[in-house]
């Protein structure tokens, strides 16, 4: 699809997702040199080099070349040394969890892009197994459940908003 074809909506959402991918390329390059287990620098080249392709797919449709968000980028980098990969991992699963949900609606008007979405999900999981991997899974979990007592105690969150919750799972 040209890029004269993508309407002004479109087009911005397929911008941001341009420049997430830079982003997130550049974020994954550097943690895959901070790795010590060599599964971990696999993996974490691996999505690297996924998302530099999503980024350029992306560009084939805007025609555009935008930069990266540095000011995330050295946010993620500080939390993984700060608080350590697997803290730094699962807050960028987080925000990445919301650009999926930008790439469904984009999806709809670029079918070709459903091998993004795809990869995306790949990701994921890849990235969950490497939590699992390092007996880390716990320790996220608990942090969780931390926030979430915060949220109660604080009544962001009502003991029905969990009931309803869980009942959709």
């Amino acid at each position: 699809m040209p890029v004269a074809e993508l309407s002004e909506s479109l087009k911005k959402r397929v911008l941001a997702s341009q420049k997430s991918e830079i982003t997130e390329h550049i974020i994954y390059k550097r943690l895959a040199r901070r790795a010590k287990d060599p599964h971990n620098k696999e993996i974490l080249n691996k999505i690297s080099v996924d998302e530099l392709a999503h980024f350029n797919f992306w560009k084939e449709y805007t025609n555009e070349d935008v930069k990266p968000d540095m000011f995330k980028i050295r946010k993620y980098l500080f939390i993984s040394w700060l608080l350590g990969l697997t803290f730094g991992i699962k807050l960028m699963e987080r925000e990445e969890g919301e650009m999926q949900i930008s790439y469904e609606e984009i999806v709809d008007s670029i079918p070709e892009a459903k091998h993004i979405l795809e990869e995306e999900h790949l990701h994921e999981r890849q990235l969950i197994e490497l939590l699992k991997e390092k007996g880390l899974w716990d320790t996220y979990s608990m942090l969780c459940s931390a926030r979430l007592n915060s949220h109660i105690l604080k009544g962001q969150i009502t003991d029905q908003d969990i009931c309803n919750r869980v009942e959709k799972v």
